[in-house]
């Protein structure tokens, strides 16, 4: 019988990778912008940390990346990490180092959604 962290991860899981195919199908508009933004988000933020990452998408003037932000701080107010007032680089700059840690484990695992997703729902360039 499977034990039931092993079932809640699985759960969590897959509730994040309905949230990335919900988000990605929002942006047809943009869709090849935000398909090549969201390939580099993951890598983004290990080389950079989630702090810089946050960052830098909230400061650049694209809509695809105003998207991703607005994404993953969607998916952190889904879970209820962040509330309705509290804005996300704002939050993750206060937390302490473990729950920075925390924050960037599964801010990376949800970039990895958001990239598959795009790539498969947004598909080639025709």
């Amino acid at each position: 019988m499977e034990d039931r962290p092993v079932t809640q991860r699985r759960a969590h899981t897959q509730r994040m990778a309905a949230f990335a195919l919900a988000r990605v199908r929002e942006v047809q508009q943009r869709k090849d912008q935000y398909k090549s933004y969201a390939a580099k988000l993951p890598a983004m933020i290990v080389t950079n940390g989630l702090a810089a990452a946050l960052a830098f998408m909230r400061d650049k003037e694209s809509e695809a990346w105003g998207d991703l932000y607005r994404h993953v701080e969607a998916w952190f107010r889904e879970v209820g990490w962040l509330g309705d007032g509290e804005g996300l680089l704002e939050k993750v700059l206060t937390v302490s180092v473990v729950e920075y840690r925390r924050w960037t484990r599964e801010a990376l695992a949800l970039a990895e959604w958001l990239s598959r997703m795009a790539s498969v729902e947004l598909g080639a360039k025709p």
